[in-house]
């Protein structure tokens, strides 16, 4: 690649980062928007009619309620799982998932500052298509007489489980199996592939696989669960409590009231939290991306540069996070802010009209 090629290259780069910043810059706007607007689990639970049953007097059309006591699984839930390894998980389920994962290498050929090229081995996780296993979807949950679907929850407060092991394909599970930890989930092991383990030198093979187990626990030590959603006169069945812009909310857990409504505004509390994140990291990326040229300039210099790049990202980060606040205050007090636009110009102007005629 002669200098002319590479210059093009660089600026195309630069151009393409800078069109991709003022894109991101928007999108941090709405997701503090979204923050902002994040559904208050809580305060839908906190508000909802606690009844008995499904024939309670208190349900109209469309009421929201809530209700704690003995709960019922169908379609024999808790499930016995047992892979093709042998490996055997008896009673342990509520509901479940298994797949399978190969380890991918992949060779990627790079460049150092001095144009040197150096050849990078990697690998990842890859899920197997169409390898998966997993519970009925018909699974329904009964509590106090109402019912829905287990997925059809949109917040289930009970503890999950995932298991990652490591088989050699054609052996028996024992003395051919090496468990990973229960910390890696299968979204990480898809999204993430630098969190994934990495197979060991010698087990770079296609018989070497990692399967994982995904599922929620059944709790042998407690029947009660609490659920909450939508009810109607005359109806047991459960549907979702709809807030803006789409979001719902159906509840269902092995905690008491007290217990469930810390768990909903602890989700609430999270997910805002995550949002007003993405918004200030979109930000950051924006400036970025925006101050490219700049950044691709200063790249050149020994020493100096560097530091320099540190302290526009520094100031970048200190900058996106302002925002982030100023945009999140705003839209939290929106009504207010256009109320006190209106109302002090209008004070202002009668206030300046009183004294000059007085």
């Amino acid at each position: 690649m002669n200098f002319l090629q590479a210059f093009g290259n660089n600026v195309k780069a630069v151009v393409g980062g800078m069109l991709v910043g003022i894109c991101l810059l928007p999108v941090g706007v709405i997701m503090q928007k979204c923050a902002v607007d994040q559904m208050q689990y809580h305060k839908y639970f906190d508000k909802a009619v606690a009844v008995s049953d499904s024939s309670d007097s208190k349900i109209g059309e469309e009421t929201i309620i809530k209700t704690e006591g003995e709960y019922t699984l169908s379609d024999n839930s808790p499930y016995t799982v047992k892979t093709e390894e042998g490996d055997l998980f008896e009673g342990k389920y509520i509901s479940y998932s298994i797949d399978r994962y190969f380890p991918k290498k992949e060779v990627k050929e790079t460049k150092d500052s001095n144009g040197n090229r150096r050849t990078e081995t990697t690998y990842k996780w890859v899920k197997e298509e169409g390898g998966g296993v997993s519970s009925p979807d018909s699974l329904t949950v009964t509590v106090n007489g109402f019912t829905d679907k287990f997925n059809s929850f949109r917040q289930k407060y009970i503890e999950p489980e995932t298991i990652s092991y490591k088989y050699v394909k054609g052996l028996s599970s024992d003395g051919s199996r090496a468990g990973m930890g229960g910390e890696i989930s299968a979204r990480l092991l898809e999204k993430y592939d630098g969190m994934a383990p990495k197979p060991d030198e010698g087990d770079i093979m296609d018989n070497t696989y990692l399967k994982v187990l995904s599922g929620y626990l059944y709790d042998e030590s407690d029947k009660t669960m609490t659920i909450c959603g939508i009810a109607n006169s005359g109806s047991n069945q459960l549907t979702p409590i709809m807030g803006r812009w789409g979001q719902s909310m159906l509840v269902v857990s092995y905690g008491n009231f007290t217990d469930t409504l810390q768990s909903t505004k602890t989700s609430a509390s999270s997910e805002r939290l995550a949002k007003f994140i993405i918004g200030t990291l979109c930000f950051i990326a924006g400036f970025s991306g925006i101050f490219g040229p700049i950044i691709k300039i200063l790249d050149f210099i020994p020493v100096i540069g560097d530091l320099a790049i540190g302290l526009i990202y520094f100031i970048l980060a200190i900058v996106s996070l302002i925002l982030s606040v100023l945009f999140y205050i705003f839209f939290q007090f929106f009504w207010l802010i256009l109320a006190l636009a209106i109302i002090i110009p209008l004070g202002l102007f009668f206030y300046g009209k009183f004294f000059k005629n007085a």
